[in-house]
């Protein structure tokens, strides 16, 4: 197949055409030369005839003051190489039609076998700084500009935009839209930042937004934004979370830091005795003697942590003397400010003794109607001494009363 190239030499600063310079397609592989000719009065160039190959394209000019422009309607040379210091320009100019039109485009298809090591790169670059000085910024890629200096308006001006489409019989296994790869992996950088976008002074706009992210659609498996690294994350301003927040999994609340932004728990809190005609033993066990009527009340606050939910009361007791049973009556009341007491649970019950003296028995029991956040709680535990049912001629001793609750925290 036949190859050739044609192009347009001028000068940079001043744009205007480098005039009967020689120009060469030097054989990328070989180092021969496939083709000269000279620049016309207008600056323009054509060799032709050439084998299939890769060409540099070589002017003889001095110094670094001129640029190579090609004609992309009329390249048609397998590949260009600009070397030295000048450099490639497109100067491109088109009267919109409604269809679209490229400054530079890249139709590339890569066909045949490949093996699974085979990497392709339709527009690549690279930077190699060998100088001894300090050089301000180095871009791989930049300089690209939107400028709407017409009256009309534009209706959408992205700076990078590009699909990924899998339309052929074959998978993606993994598609990136835009990747950055070991960034100062090992070397000595300052700062290093895998994306960058700034903006400001932005006049008549009515909304900005620095990552705007329009997919993918809800799935369990689908992240919006998503975040292996290790490392902690940092917002300057305020962070505004419209949808279900979660952590691990588990609600959490979005309109500050509160009960539901933590897993329930059960908890417990004791209740001290404030009346009772009844003793308190050395051994600080609460006494009932045999054959009386003897009460104990204990009451306390509800933890700040209780929010609504069942409570259950729960006590240990025993005996003096083994065996038989003690019977048993507990009565619940809440109270708050402004309100009178209200009993919210009642049982009476035949409790057995153990076969051993001064072993304690866990009593627990369901209050029977919820208490209100904030209420204090009474419980009055009675034993009844005198009545047939209780035969045990011990002294019944009591540990706790407490509450068990679960803590909406």
């Amino acid at each position: 197949m036949a190859t050739g190239i044609t192009g347009r030499l001028i000068r940079r600063t001043t744009k205007t055409p480098l005039i009967g310079v020689t120009v060469q397609a030097i054989n990328a592989t070989t180092g021969a030369i496939g083709g000269t000719t000279t620049t016309n009065s207008q600056g323009f160039f054509e060799i032709s005839g050439m084998t299939s190959a890769v060409y540099f394209a070589k002017a003889n000019v001095w110094g670094s003051d001129w640029d190579l422009v090609p004609n992309i309607a009329e390249i048609y040379t397998d590949e260009i190489h600009v070397s030295g210091s000048g450099r490639l320009t497109v100067d491109h100019s088109f009267t919109p039609s409604g269809a679209e039109d490229y400054a530079l485009f890249i139709n590339s298809t890569p066909n045949g076998a490949s093996s699974g090591t085979t990497n392709y790169v339709a527009a690549g670059s690279t930077i190699t700084n060998t100088a001894t000085g300090t050089v301000e910024n180095l871009y791989a890629i930049s300089g690209g500009v939107i400028q709407n200096a017409g009256s009309g308006a534009v209706s959408l001006a992205q700076g990078v935009t590009g699909d990924i489409l899998d339309t052929g019989a074959g998978t993606i296994t993994q598609g990136i839209g835009i990747g950055t790869d070991d960034v100062a992996a090992g070397e000595a950088i300052g700062v290093a930042i895998g994306l960058n976008q700034s903006f400001g002074g932005i006049v008549g706009t009515s909304s900005s937004k620095g990552l705007y992210i329009n997919s993918p659609d809800a799935g369990a498996n689908n992240y919006a934004v998503y975040s292996p690294a290790s490392a902690k994350s940092y917002f300057a301003g305020a962070v505004d979370v419209v949808g279900a927040l979660t952590h691990n999994g588990t609600p959490v609340s979005d309109s500050g830091h509160g009960h539901a932004d933590h897993a329930n728990r059960t908890r417990t809190f004791s209740l001290a005795k404030i009346s009772g005609n009844n003793t308190v033993s050395t051994a600080r066990y609460v006494e009932y003697a045999d054959g009386s009527t003897t009460d104990a009340t204990f009451a306390a606050q509800l933890p700040s942590d209780y929010v609504s939910g069942a409570v259950t009361l729960k006590y240990l007791y025993g005996s003096s003397v083994a065996s038989n049973n003690v019977r048993v009556t507990t009565a619940v009341y809440r109270h708050a400010d402004g309100i009178a007491e209200a009993q919210i649970d009642a049982n009476t019950a035949n409790r057995a003794v153990s076969g051993s003296a001064n072993v304690m028995t866990l009593v627990s029991e369901a209050v029977s109607t919820n208490p209100t956040a904030g209420d204090y709680i009474k419980v009055l535990i009675r034993r009844e001494g005198g009545h047939a049912n209780d035969n045990n001629t011990g002294t019944m001793r009591v540990l706790g009363p407490w509450i068990e609750y679960t803590a909406d925290m």
